[in-house]
């Protein structure tokens, strides 16, 4: 993270949470808290890297915007449609009782098909 997004993210610069932590050991406790559970949007760099047969994993965050919902929002709706989250109807659910019986005609009739 590069001093322009951990600035953004914290909401200090880097000299006043060193002070903090010096001096103020809550106060910068309650600075790094608030930053924790702030909604952001992130932008990663994620890598593998191996040195001497290890692997090692390597993520950077390049950026990160605080979220705009209403943009957001549009831009998930399309997706949100297609899923089997539907709003409820006002149809009621169908009843054993309302279904028409099916004769035994019908039936032989739609065997005869598949044949």
């Amino acid at each position: 993270m590069s001093y322009d997004q951990g600035t953004q993210l914290l909401g200090k610069k880097a000299d006043e949470l060193k002070r903090l932590k010096d001096e103020n050991r809550p106060a910068y406790d309650a600075v790094v808290q608030r930053a924790t559970w702030r909604p952001m949007l992130y932008r990663l760099r994620a890598k593998m890297e191996t040195y001497n047969d290890q692997s090692r994993f390597k993520g950077a965050i390049m950026s990160a915007t605080p979220i705009n919902f209403a943009t957001e929002g549009k831009l998930l709706w399309p997706t949100s449609r297609s899923t089997s989250c539907r709003p409820p109807t006002s149809r009621r659910p169908p009843s054993h009782r309302s279904r028409p019986s099916r004769s035994s005609s019908s039936r032989s009739a739609r065997s005869a098909k598949r044949r």
